[in-house]
């Protein structure tokens, strides 16, 4: 997930919860925009290594809790910063 594709591009969804646009790299949709609630900027959620946009989006939308950002994606993101600190 990340605020700012690097390639592929898109509509933002309609500003309702979990409304969902593609991301397209030229006719390929390589991931999604996903509005996590109204008012708010939408997330670009994209496949990973050995998955598919559809999956990833999948994984999203069912770990998505009160926070904006996935529990995994989280806990990930702050070990990485952590090893970052101690180097």
């Amino acid at each position: 997930m990340t605020h700012r594709p690097l390639i592929a591009s898109g509509a933002w969804p309609e500003d309702q919860t979990n409304a969902v646009a593609p991301l397209l790299d030229g006719q390929i949709t390589v991931g999604f925009w996903l509005r996590s609630r109204v008012g708010t900027r939408p997330i670009a959620v994209h496949a990973g290594w050995r998955t598919d946009p559809a999956t990833a989006l999948a994984v999203v939308l069912s770990g998505k809790g009160q926070m904006r950002t996935p529990a995994p994606l989280r806990q990930a993101r702050r070990t990485a910063r952590r090893a970052r600190a101690q180097v």
